[in-house]
């Protein structure tokens, strides 16, 4: 089963046409199987400022529950999507990602977040996480800029293209899904280094 994660930046969300983007996407790709996870934009970057970094566990999860708010609406413009929740299971179909209930979920032997309850965890690293975690083969970043300059994803972390934790998922395994790059802006759409290995050689 052809299954993709896409991750949209929460920067896309005041893009007027953006669920008829999403569609002629999908429709390129023809996946039996996605799941979106949706950023937490403008929200979120408001939290951030509000919280000068006080609180940092508080202010993760109030970005989760932003992350969720947002995918519920703009799942509501896909007929017959639905939320994808864990322990989820493959299935044809279009699903929108309940980014707190999976992180509440998703927990190591000690019980602790497998994601570090920070800043460094942001959309990106959820995506990716969660491709990761159910085997997804294809990760889509929906952005609104060009992929920059880089010739690793650690180069891309430092440069504030992705959060900063998601170059410590991409080193954790040998074989992650094919990570692609899309500007939904300007239709840049690549696949930066042979990005589904480890070293990226």
């Amino acid at each position: 089963m052809n299954c993709n994660v896409l991750k949209v930046g929460g920067s896309l969300l005041d893009t007027n046409d953006l669920p008829q983007k999403i569609n002629q996407l999908l429709k390129k790709l023809q996946p039996a199987c996605t799941v979106v996870v949706v950023g937490g934009g403008k929200a979120v970057r408001k939290i951030e400022l509000n919280n000068s970094n006080k609180n940092p566990l508080l202010e993760h999860w109030e970005s989760l529950e932003i992350m969720t708010e947002n995918a519920i609406a703009l799942m509501s413009h896909f007929e017959g999507a639905t939320m994808a929740i864990t322990p989820f299971k493959k299935d044809f179909g279009l699903f929108f990602l309940d980014a707190y209930q999976y992180c509440k979920s998703d927990r190591k032997i000690n019980d602790e977040p497998f994601l570090p309850q920070t800043r460094d965890v942001r959309s990106d690293s959820v995506a990716f996480r969660f491709a990761q975690d159910f085997d997804f083969t294809e990760l889509y970043l929906l952005k609104s800029t060009n992929f920059p300059e880089s010739k690793t994803w650690e180069d891309a972390c430092n440069q504030n293209y992705v959060d900063p934790f998601f170059y410590t998922l991409f080193n954790s395994k040998k074989h992650n899904p094919t990570i692609h790059t899309i500007n939904i802006r300007s239709s840049q759409t690549i696949q930066p280094f042979h990005s589904s290995n480890k070293t990226g050689s």
